[in-house]
């Protein structure tokens, strides 16, 4: 006999009795950098109490309001979220109902981070014979580390170095000497988890199954003329 455990609301179905998740809250996200919004597979009660926590410490909530199904909790924060806290890992708990991730989705669209992230600079790997710039877009990193390599795949980094981060979420890097054919992917660390040997995402070029980003000298390809 094959037994299936469901909890009301819910669309997951558990195999076994100790894996099921008995977290009452669905989801939660930033409706914008002021409000959270807290939804529950049942109703909340009146008195649920909240809590909105970025890792160590804890955001104020100034208001709670309850839908009128009483499973949706709408928190409105005493200050605003602060968006270079975006990288970080950011729960709500509902006291007697559990605890979720918050979702920075909505944050994205926002005018605050338009206004706070938008860019102009040049990025990918600027190459000049002399050295070779890598900058990449990367708000919501904690930690960029940029890998070098002498080939497009196989071999192991030859070196890997940590990125600064400067204004507007960009990640940048000199790299001194002429780099030019030489391949590279960054190790990207966001709330905690480190996506390794992602490519960049402004790569002109790869190495073997797009694994990996090359540095090109985009002038030694220029035919005669092209400019005209």
């Amino acid at each position: 006999a094959t037994h299936l455990y469901v909890i009301e609301g819910s669309a997951t179905m558990w195999y076994d009795v100790n894996e099921v998740d008995y977290n009452k809250v669905s989801s939660a996200s930033f409706k914008d950098v002021n409000t959270v919004e807290v939804v529950a597979f049942q109703p909340f009660k009146n008195n649920t109490e909240f809590k909105v926590k970025l890792e160590n410490s804890e955001l104020e909530i100034k208001d709670v309001k309850l839908s009128n199904d009483m499973k949706t909790a709408t928190l409105t924060l005493k200050e605003p979220f602060d968006l270079t806290q975006l990288g970080k890992t950011c729960k709500v708990e509902a006291i007697d109902y559990g605890t979720r991730d918050i979702s920075f989705e909505n944050l994205y669209e926002s005018e605050e981070f338009v206004n706070q992230y938008t860019t102009d600079e040049t990025l990918g790997a600027i190459y000049t014979n002399e050295k070779t710039t890598f900058r990449v877009w990367a708000p919501t990193a904690t930690e960029v580390k940029l890998n070098l390599y002498t080939q497009g795949n196989e071999v192991e980094a030859y070196e890997t170095v940590t990125m600064t981060k400067q204004t507007k979420g960009v990640w940048s890097y000199e790299a001194l000497g002429d780099l030019d054919g030489k391949y590279y992917t960054y190790d990207v660390t966001v709330a905690g988890v480190t996506n390794k040997e992602v490519v960049d995402p402004y790569a002109q070029s790869t190495g073997i199954n797009g694994k990996r980003g090359m540095v090109l000298n985009m002038s030694a390809l220029t035919p005669d003329g092209w400019d005209n």
